[in-house]
């Protein structure tokens, strides 16, 4: 699937709002057919949403340099979408145990 996602190639416009390219991975009887189909207007959209959520993310991450680094951690913590357990949420058996440990964005 990765091999035909990353083939360059163009699209064939089938209608406005759809475009399909066919793409062959592979030799002989091992070879995979796929069928890519791209909305454009979609794409677009999806892209500009994308920029958004990134352009908010950045500037919520620049505000967070000025907290205080309890309240920074905290901070950064609720930006994830599936948040881990923050410092204050844990056991005191358990908040020993996480410090120190680090999560990526």
């Amino acid at each position: 699937m990765e091999a035909a996602l990353s083939r360059p190639g163009r699209y064939q416009r089938v209608r406005p709002n759809l475009e399909v390219q066919e793409i062959v991975v592979g030799t002989g009887e091992a070879r995979e057919r796929y069928i890519l189909v791209r909305n454009p207007e979609q794409a677009e959209g999806d892209r500009a949403r994308r920029e958004q959520v990134l352009t908010r993310i950045r500037a919520e991450l620049q505000a967070n340099t000025r907290l205080p680094n309890g309240q920074q951690a905290k901070a950064i913590c609720a930006l994830r979408p599936c948040p881990p357990p923050c410092q204050d949420e844990l056991a005191p058996s358990q908040a020993g145990q996480e410090k120190g440990r680090a999560w990526p964005l």
